[in-house]
């Protein structure tokens, strides 16, 4: 982009302009690449290199007889092999409040006008969460029940404000403004929903009522009601509605009703729990999905947990926020504290937006040495202005005009870049880590000069913005963006031309060389299935018993300590809770023990009012202990479950040692088998960082040290204080106009709340302890099933290899024994293809995995017999203490039910 960068002199400037009278519009397909391999990999060579092989074979196979599985089988891999399998996206969330300008960065990072809706009508630019993910794609799930609850809550709540009183003895007067401005949105969006879904204001008013609402009935009604409004769209069998655009801004106007209110027709935002937005862009193709997240500070509590529980999955957060109060703002500083503390300082990145934000009264208070030379050319140029004028000099008036407007261009510039300066600086004190370079770096963008360079073919100077497109901020944050997926990419494309090629062609020659096959192979692949079968069972079995038996030792020490936490509730109720007012009480149920700061004017509230961070810091003591506990099981595990997999390992390869097959099928066998003892040790010990990863996230979600209101505190007492602020005690007989209760309402409900978390018998510490054991019990449990499941089935895919290598059970055609010949012939030349397949790829790749143990040739005669996970367990926990009995016990594995030495290898 040919814009001017430094100060010129008038004279510079005219030669300048005789040139750059008008400018193309910005290209993002010439941004550089970070330098990293996968940006230097020659795709398109790969790809050629793949089509050459698939054609070559595919040619030969098209013909294959539909009762011949083996060519059939080939054929098929053959039509996949140039689809390189790159595994899910890497996850990117926009996070910011309403207004800080996620949606027109979002239109800038793709370079397309109108892909996301903008708030430039004053109104919120999108109420539910939108993803930016390649065309095409696997469908979203959405659901609206608890959408519909939390609405009719708050509606509810709003309603019923005027029984919000001490005395419900005395005589009410008019109901005085004492709400809040937050109750009114909430109210106002209730209203907006169920007008939306009854069909009108009045029809929605004769169904709603205190009763229906306590009863669940209007739930329900409006359960119905959804479901009859959703028919109406196009949506298919999993309630999910597809639409189809012409571009970007006529596919817009189609899902905005998904997306925000719109006037005058029917709007289901409230009813949708995310929409994808899919599209072909190169951003995407890398591996990128972009997720825009609802505006923080939102006051309804569900859709706060639901943003916190989305943002606790994705790889990356960009905290967005206004650059006058990114540094300032403390729920920002807030946000990224959160975000550092799940994701880690490399994964968060903050971004000032609007830095072009300056008004002329502004700049003209900028003074120092960068801005007083500019500053001196501008007031000659405005002499000059005048003298030309004076004169009559059109001409000459107009090339004034257009320098001064580049002074005042490059004054901008660096009032920009010197704000950018202090706010990086100012942010690297706020957040900074334990190391030097633990701060999350933060980007400086003007997503609105940025589209200004891509809206029209030519950008004359007069209509240039004062940032350059670089300047802008856009092209680095799409550059890191770029970057994300290129190593996880190229491992992708390395794993296909290293391991799925070659495995293709391997197949191919089995297929081609009868004399090579055995029966021998189908019996080694049974007792191979048995022996695993039997074992990782047995692994399965011992891992979910241990991680069980961590987690119970880990609580012994919190029911030990459990009185102490309950002194602690109980004072924390009866000697604070309890003492509230009682509009001030029914305020904090009414937001399950929440209150942000600024939202409500109720004395004592002003700073907010959390709860359930109350609670949480009473108890996390006892979720300390826990962690620890599970930091030192771990540990041991770390140490022990790949040498209990490695002797698994083992005893499949003393299997096919004690196989009867010939020697030739075992040898086979055997180097076959010896590189998935890396490939298992790298899966394992992805299981084990799941598994710290997962103990690490349950801790915070315990002890809410990141400010994540989705907790285990809050998954226990939703339903309690819910259960306080609907009980009612009964009503007396006889009343006149105003109702009148046997007990007052407030007291009533701090007994029902006596009764719910102070109960001897289920205390809410007992129902902490109870549901967090609960909930990391199925934690590890699921984890250790999907991973082991992957395990067990890249061990099937050996069997599958064993089985395959076997004799066919039916008699070759004549077309496939030609077939078979034909193959043979261009296996020399497939073979030759994949080299140079293999040649395009980075000098250095790195290794399959990370295992975290790698076993020597030596450990093979180490293995004892019968050892399992317990034995390893207990093996690690001695070396910790010093113990090395066990470790020094001989190196000689004898195998059961033999008395010689058997060296496996």
């Amino acid at each position: 982009m040919d814009t001017p960068s430094a100060v010129l002199s008038l004279a510079e400037f005219q030669t300048w302009l005789q040139v750059h009278k008008a400018i193309p519009k910005y290209n993002c397909a010439t941004e550089a690449r970070l330098p990293l391999p996968w940006f230097d990999l020659d795709l398109e060579g790969i790809s050629a290199c793949l089509k050459d092989i698939k054609d070559l074979a595919e040619k030969i196979l098209r013909g294959a007889p539909e009762d011949d599985g083996e060519l059939r089988r080939l054929h098929r891999a053959f039509e996949g092999l140039r689809h390189v399998e790159r595994g899910p996206p890497i996850a990117a969330a926009l996070i910011g409040a309403q207004g800080a300008g996620k949606s027109l960065a979002t239109n800038a990072l793709f370079d397309i006008d109108g892909l996301s809706l903008t708030g430039a009508d004053g109104a919120a630019c999108t109420s539910v969460i939108v993803k930016y993910a390649q065309y095409p794609g696997d469908s979203d799930q959405t659901g609206e029940r608890q959408f519909l609850a939390e609405h009719a809550r708050c509606y509810f709540f709003y309603q019923n404000e005027d029984e919000d009183t001490e005395d419900e003895d005395e005589i009410k007067k008019a109901k005085p403004l004492r709400y809040d401005e937050s109750d009114r949105r909430l109210k106002d969006t209730a209203e907006d929903v169920f007008t939306t879904l009854f069909g009108s204001r009045e029809k929605f008013l004769e169904t709603w009522s205190s009763r229906t609402f306590r009863s669940g009935e209007f739930v329900r009604l409006c359960q119905l009601k959804c479901t009859q409004a959703i028919q109406e769209k196009n949506v298919n069998s999993e309630r999910i509605a597809t639409y189809v655009g012409k571009d970007p801004k006529d596919l817009l106007r189609q899902i905005k009703p998904f997306l925000t209110k719109v006037r005058d027709e029917v709007s289901l935002w409230p009813l949708v729990d995310s929409v994808t937005v899919r599209f072909h862009h190169p951003l995407l193709e890398q591996g990128v999905v972009i997720i825009d997240l609802p505006g923080y500070g939102d006051t309804n509590l569900f859709r706060t947990r639901h943003a916190d529980e989305v943002k606790s999955t994705v790889d990356v957060e960009f905290i967005l926020a206004d650059t006058i109060r990114i540094a300032s703002d403390d729920m920002v500083i807030n946000s990224a504290r959160q975000a550092i503390l799940m994701h880690g300082s490399s994964c968060v990145k903050l971004v000032a937006t609007k830095i072009d934000a300056i008004s002329d009264n502004q700049m003209s208070q900028c003074s120092g040495s960068c801005y007083d030379p500019i500053k001196a050319r501008i007031h000659i140029a405005d002499d000059e202005a005048t003298q030309a004028e004076e004169d009559d000099d059109a001409v000459k008036g107009d090339q004034i005009a257009k320098y001064k407007m580049h002074l005042e261009r490059q004054l901008k510039q660096r009032k920009i870049e010197e704000r950018a300066a202090d706010i990086s600086r100012e942010l690297a004190i706020k957040l900074q880590g334990r190391e030097k370079d633990d701060v999350p770096s933060c980007y400086h963008l003007s997503a609105a000069d940025y589209m200004k360079w891509i809206k029209r073919d030519k950008i004359l100077f007069r209509d240039q913005p004062a940032l350059s497109p670089q300047m802008t901020g856009i092209p680095s944050l799409r550059q890191f963006l770029f970057a994300l997926p290129a190593q996880k990419n190229l491992d992708s494309y390395t794993a296909h031309i290293n391991v799925v090629v070659p495995a293709l062609l391997e197949n191919v020659k089995r297929v081609v060389t009868e004399c090579d096959r055995d029966v021998g192979f189908r019996n080694l692949a049974d007792e191979f299935d048995r022996v695993r079968d039997k074992n990782m069972k047995m692994l399965d079995f011992e891992l979910k018993k241990l991680l069980r038996e961590a987690c119970d030792e880990g609580l012994v020490k919190w029911r030990e300590q459990c009185e102490v936490c309950k002194e602690q509730v109980d004072g924390k109720l009866k000697k604070t809770w309890f003492m509230l007012k009682g509009p001030t009480f029914n305020k904090i149920l009414k937001g399950r023990g929440v209150v942000l700061k600024g939202t409500s004017r109720a004395r004592g509230l002003e700073d907010g009012c959390d709860w359930n961070l109350e609670l949480a810091g009473i108890l996390a003591p006892g979720f300390k202990n826990w962690f620890l506990v599970q930091s030192e099981v771990l540990k041991r595990l770390r140490c022990a479950i790949p040498r209990a997999l490695d002797a698994i390992y083992v005893k499949l390869l003393g299997t096919m040692n004690n196989s009867a097959a010939n020697l030739g099928t075992v040898e086979k066998a055997k180097k076959k088998w010896k590189p998935f003892r890396d490939r298992v040790q790298a899966k394992i010990s992805v299981l084990v960082d799941r598994i710290e990863e997962s103990q690490t996230q349950l801790f915070r979600r315990g002890t809410m040290e990141d400010a994540n209101q989705n907790s285990v505190i809050s998954s226990i007492t939703d339903p309690l204080f819910d259960d306080v602020f609907a009980a009612t005690p009964e009503i007396r007989p006889g009343n006149g106009k105003y109702k009148k209760y046997v007990t007052p309402r407030i007291q009533f409900k701090k007994d029902r709340m006596k009764t719910l978390f102070l109960e001897p018998d289920n205390h809410f510490v007992d129902q902490v302890i109870n549901t967090f054991q609960t909930t990391v019990d199925k934690t590890m449990e699921d984890l250790v099933d999907e991973h082991l499941k992957d395990i067990n089935e890249l061990m099937a895919g050996f069997s599958s290899y064993l089985r395959d290598q076997a004799p066919i059970t039916y008699v070759v055609s004549l077309t496939g024994k030609a077939i078979r010949s034909e193959l043979q012939e261009i296996l020399p030349v497939l073979h030759e293809k994949t080299k140079e397949l293999q040649k395009l790829l980075p000098a250095v790749i790195k290794a399959e995995g990370g295992s975290h143990y790698t076993p020597s040739t030596d450990t093979l005669d180490t293995i004892p017999s019968g050892s399992g996970l317990s034995f390893y367990m207990k093996q690690a926990s001695n070396r910790k203490t010093g113990n090395t009995s066990i470790a020094n016990k001989r190196k000689i594995k004898t195998e059961p039910g033999t008395a010689k030495k058997s060296k496996l290898y």
